[in-house]
């Protein structure tokens, strides 16, 4: 009687532990296969330099917890360039240091990365898209127009491809539009544009950039350095009023460079380099010009550019004949 009773209470409770034992490891399998991590806080900071931690930024919400150090280049890598340069320059600010490689080698590479990226973000303009192609480039342009002055009822505008991208009126002490002063300032301006641009552009691109927006709209920001048409100016002695300063390329802070001689156009396909060879405007780092020294050889003007992106360097050299008007500033 006692075997059977035993017998009948094993029974009855069998299917009790197997049922137990069965949610337990569901239970456990769930938790292995879907991990709580959708929901979890990212890092408030992490430990810096073999020493105590440091916050990514000022918040104390929506985050949680201190990565240790070795996780830190990681996660700095994972943020914006600007984040990072804030996170590393305020590091430096707390530890008063100025090296990495010397106090914190561990983030050395991630901050020097992140400032030169910063670096170069901030000095890279996009290339205008309606500049003419070079001699040397693939892309070719069908419709070519050279920029146009005109005076329409008083107003002195600068139009690409049908558009004005500037506009100026002269006027008397009284208020009155000063026709004189308009006629002299549409010679000037003439006169800079070429200087400044040349006299080629390119308006299959120009429609292009209205329509697809991929760099900017030569409409509102014509030469793609952020500054709207109407305020992107330069004051001009010449002719006492604003001039606009549009621009194809950048002119190196400080940098030595004598100005281009007359006829010298900076569009010149064999003077300037492709635009589409760099994904930001070229930059003159520096210009000589030497005139003819005996009359028979030809005057030179040489030009070293850089591409901000990249850092290359490129030399261009322009001749013109000894007869031609040369003289240094």
């Amino acid at each position: 009687m006692l075997t059977t009773r035993l017998l009948l209470a094993l029974i009855v409770a069998l299917p009790i532990v197997v049922g137990w034992c069965s949610y337990d490891v569901s239970q456990r399998s769930f938790g292995q296969q879907n991990p709580v991590q959708s929901t979890r806080k990212p890092p408030c900071g992490c430990y810096v330099c073999g020493s105590n931690h440091e916050l990514f930024d000022d918040r104390d919400t929506d985050c949680a917890g201190i990565l240790a150090e070795d996780a830190c280049p990681v996660a700095l890598s994972q943020m914006p360039a600007e984040t990072r340069a804030a996170f590393c320059n305020k590091l430096k600010t707390v530890r008063k240091f100025s090296s990495f490689k010397e106090a914190c080698p561990g983030l050395a590479s991630i901050c020097e990365s992140a400032s030169s990226e910063l670096s170069k973000k901030r000095e890279c303009e996009p290339p205008t898209p309606w500049q003419n192609a070079s001699s040397s480039s693939k892309t070719s342009c069908k419709d070519i127009q050279s920029p146009h002055v005109s005076i329409n009822q008083g107003v002195v505008s600068l139009a690409f491809c049908g558009y004005a991208v500037w506009s100026y009126v002269g006027r008397t002490s009284d208020g009155q539009v000063d026709n004189a002063f308009n006629q002299a300032y549409q010679s000037t301006l003439t006169r800079w544009v070429k200087a400044q641009i040349g006299s080629r552009i390119c308006c299959d691109k120009f429609q292009e950039a209205i329509h697809e927006g991929r760099t900017c709209d030569p409409r509102i920001d014509v030469d793609c350095d952020g500054k709207p048409n109407g305020s992107d100016s330069m004051w001009s002695r010449e002719v006492g009023a604003p001039l606009p300063d549009i621009n194809i390329f950048k002119r190196a802070e400080g940098a030595p460079f004598d100005r281009f001689p007359s006829g010298l156009d900076p569009d010149d396909p064999s003077f300037m380099p492709p635009y589409d060879k760099c994904d930001c405007k070229w930059e003159l780092t520096k210009g000589t010009l030497t005139c003819s020294p005996d009359g028979k050889q030809p005057h030179v003007y040489q030009a070293r550019w850089r591409c901000p992106a990249t850092g290359n360097e490129l030399f261009t050299r322009k001749e013109a004949p000894a007869s031609a008007p040369c003289s240094r500033p």
